[in-house]
């Protein structure tokens, strides 16, 4: 399942996913934060996949980022016990950021984090973070 508020990526990830046949894709048009309030329950959800999100570098707009504590509280509630989130992001500030919030998470406890240069083999496993009972 995908959340996306802007529609032209929501309609290029609609047809990606159409093209490869796959018939296991839910997509939403909504932002993140209201699937996760609004349309998860509590232990729903296996694993989620945070992939690049916006940093909002600006001091400003830090106010607009995924990664703060109301919001890893409520993925920890909505994870199955054992649940798994992965993030992966190339802002090394906002990494920082993602794993203090994560970190301060009671029940959360995180996985090694593995970084690769450009142009180096994809390693077996990548930062991740457990959830709610352990691995």
């Amino acid at each position: 399942m995908g959340a996306e508020r802007v529609r032209t990526y929501l309609k290029m990830a609609a047809l990606r996913g159409m093209r490869k046949g796959l018939a296991n894709v839910r997509l939403v048009h909504t932002t993140a934060e209201d699937l996760l309030f609004r349309c998860l329950g509590e232990g729903s959800v296996a694993a989620f996949h945070v992939y690049f999100p916006d940093p909002w570098p600006k001091k400003r707009h830090h106010k607009r980022r995924f990664f703060r504590p109301s919001n890893v509280a409520r993925l920890a509630e909505v994870l199955a016990p054992g649940g798994l989130l992965r993030v992966k992001t190339d802002h090394e500030g906002y990494a920082t950021v993602i794993v203090e919030v994560v970190a301060g998470e009671p029940g959360s406890y995180p996985c090694p984090a593995t970084r690769r240069s450009r142009g180096s083999p994809r390693p077996a496993s990548r930062s991740s973070t457990r959830a709610r009972g352990g691995p």
